[in-house]
């Protein structure tokens, strides 16, 4: 008996701290939609704090809804400031673009080739017979060329899309273009010295690296950003830059997010710009997003990874036709995943008063078992092993 009563005292204790818990310190909440994709998909089961302070920009929230469900969204912009939506899918706050350590959302994975293989994103033309490709490595031979001056070339297939990359490596293709992305790569020179040449476009501009890779010398290059207009490319900036490379491997990360294009080797910021964008009529219509070449050595590819940024969709009237002014008491909600969430685009500014509390961990499937990600991936990131 004295068992069964221990038993019981214990059960009733924890029934008594989880109800403590879920009043006062936090609950779980379902998720129901997938308007928060990839960050939270529909089915995880998400541990909510509850907190009466002002949440920061980029956490996500859970509030009360219009709905009979809460809503979970990610703050975009905080009381007192001004947010609008341009053109092109980017967020304005106070009328500026957020620095890279304040961004509203992280980067997101849209392609790698170690969870994939390069024969599903890209292509290596004919025209260079000696490129040959596996699943997880390609190897360019630069050496064998048809003509002088041809590049052993890889190609991207798809555009940047507003899709993602799930944890079992399949690509959630999305609906909208988005222009600004963020491309890394692993690289090994199999030769001495070689011409190394990668390309991002974004509409009518091409941002350019051009590389004179030479195996244990200093090694010039330059970043560019060109144009092409009746077939000819004009250069609208360059930077040049000099490296001294040790070792036959690096890791080149290059970005064009809001305006800004930085280089990147080995997690280590080279040289940037900002820019204007081109005209979308003054310019060629260009073919692919991404390739990469490499003129008179053998160079082994090993991991090609693209993250996109978050591209808002143009639907419903707050922040998008013109710019909003927050009340003290008002923040701004949105959904990663912009083209399948109703979210403060729709209902307008969301008072502090309905906010439930912050989105912690996911609790639920054990796979997707975690933090639920706030700060940006930065450049050191991208280039881990």
């Amino acid at each position: 008996m004295t068992r069964i009563r221990r038993v019981l005292w214990l059960a009733a204790g924890g029934l008594l701290v989880v109800v403590i818990f879920q009043a006062y310190v936090g609950g779980i909440y379902p998720v129901a939609s997938s308007s928060m994709a990839p960050t939270l998909l529909p089915g995880d089961q998400v541990l909510v704090l509850y907190n009466a302070a002002i949440p920061g920009r980029g956490e996500v929230v859970v509030v009360h809804g219009v709905e009979p469900n809460p809503l979970v969204k990610r703050v975009a912009a905080l009381p007192g400031e001004e947010l609008a939506i341009t053109p092109d899918g980017d967020l304005l706050v106070n009328r500026s673009y957020l620095p890279m350590d304040a961004r509203v959302l992280p980067p997101v994975l849209i392609l790698d080739t170690q969870r994939s293989s390069f024969e599903q994103h890209f292509t290596w033309p004919d025209s260079v017979p000696a490129s040959e490709g596996s699943s997880k490595v390609i190897v360019l031979n630069g050496l064998d060329a048809l003509r002088p001056g041809q590049q052993a070339t890889l190609l991207l297939r798809n555009g940047v899309h507003d899709g993602y990359l799930d944890a079992l490596g399949e690509v959630h293709f999305g609906e909208q273009a988005v222009g600004d992305a963020r491309v890394s790569v692993r690289l090994e020179l199999l030769d001495e010295r070689g011409q190394l040449l990668v390309r991002l476009s974004d509409q009518g501009d091409i941002f350019e690296v051009q590389l004179d890779w030479r195996r244990g010398e200093a090694s010039q290059g330059a970043l560019s950003r060109l144009t092409v207009k009746g077939g000819v490319f004009e250069v609208r900036e360059s930077e040049p830059f000099q490296l001294e490379l040790s070792s036959d491997l690096l890791c080149l990360t290059l970005d064009n997010f809001d305006n800004e294009v930085r280089l990147m080797i080995d997690g280590r910021l080279v040289t940037s710009f900002s820019y204007s964008k081109a005209s979308r009529q003054s310019a060629d219509p260009i073919e692919h997003r991404l390739s990469l070449g490499i003129l008179g050595a053998r160079l082994r590819v090993d991991r090609f990874r693209i993250w996109r940024d978050l591209h808002y969709t143009s639907r419903g009237r707050f922040g998008v036709d013109h710019a909003v002014r927050l009340e003290p008491d008002e923040f701004f909600l949105l959904g990663d995943n912009s083209d399948h969430s109703t979210d403060s685009r729709e209902y307008g500014p969301v008072k502090i008063e309905r906010l439930i509390g912050r989105a912690a961990w996911i609790v639920w499937p054990p796979s997707r078992m975690g933090r639920v990600v706030v700060h940006p991936e930065g450049p050191e990131e991208a280039c881990e092993q």
